[in-house]
């Protein structure tokens, strides 16, 4: 069985979600706390209580582990990063706590415009890029070396992100030729985020790709291996793909069925060997 990387997934609150996933083949997960759940945004102390849900989801997986640090990633466990989906907190002391809590991944935005980004589908209306506290978040993350997640970021916060120098990725979505809204990315874009070192996370749902078959996203996925040379890698959105997903992969279990369905050539490197080059590791 294929180990498995995946860099967005809405697990939080589901218990037994690490064994489940150890047991299903993936290696590496990417569990997001949504600071939006419940309809509002979570304040600093909510969000703390997310991350303490990893936090002891972990201690009771004996087959799962927090990765704080890319070069220690195992193939023998389930190496879980904590990611927070959303930059909504207004003082950069507070990130630093998360960070100290084992966070390693922090998205700017969500759909809400947030204290660091205009979003893909804010108030703003996607107009804007970073604000003033969000370059000083990227300040921060470069010294860190944490994951800067772009997805659900306006065009302008994604390409600003991109130049920065900090270590960024867009976890989860699409790429379409004429995308209805910025929540998924152009050719062009994704061209740029690969090209300067970040990674795009595909979505398997039709929120992000529209109503095709799990076949036909499999081929979308080989034709961006041969547009873009590489940087395509799994970002399955599972549990939060509010019931779009695609037949044949709606459960974590699912994965191979799509992993089957592609090419031999790039089979293992969506599943893994991408993920892995772009954390830095042989």
């Amino acid at each position: 069985m294929l180990p498995v990387a995946d860099f967005h997934q809405d697990i939080i609150f589901i218990n037994g979600i690490l064994e489940r996933l150890y047991r299903a083949g993936y290696r590496l997960v990417v569990g997001a706390v949504w600071p939006l759940q419940g309809g509002e945004v979570w304040d600093y102390d909510r969000t703390v209580r997310g991350v303490e849900w990893f936090l002891k989801e972990v201690e009771s997986s004996p087959n799962a582990s927090l990765l704080t640090d890319f070069g220690e990633v195992r193939t023998d466990r389930l190496n879980l990063v904590i990611g927070l989906e959303g930059g909504y907190l207004k003082e950069i002391n507070r990130y630093e706590a998360l960070y100290r809590m084992g966070v390693r991944l922090f998205g700017l935005t969500w759909n809400v415009d947030s204290a660091l980004s205009s979003s893909c589908c804010g108030d703003k209306g996607g107009k804007g890029g970073l604000t003033s506290l969000g370059r000083e978040f990227l300040h921060w993350a470069r010294e860190r070396g944490v994951l800067v997640d772009v997805a659900h970021a306006s065009y302008d916060a994604i390409y600003e992100t991109v130049e920065s120098g900090a270590k960024y990725l867009y976890s989860h979505g699409g790429i379409l030729k004429e995308p209805p809204s910025q929540r998924i990315l152009t050719y062009d874009l994704a061209r740029e985020i690969i090209s300067k070192g970040g990674v795009v996370g595909i979505g398997y749902g039709a929120i992000f790709f529209g109503e095709i078959t799990l076949q036909q996203l499999a081929r979308r996925i080989g034709e961006f291996y041969f547009v873009f040379g590489g940087g395509i890698v799994s970002g399955s959105d599972f549990f939060g793909l509010g019931g779009s997903e695609y037949e044949g992969i709606r459960e974590v279990e699912d994965i191979h069925n799509l992993l089957n369905l592609l090419p031999e050539g790039i089979r293992e490197r969506y599943a893994w060997g991408e993920a892995m080059a772009f954390l830095g590791r042989p």
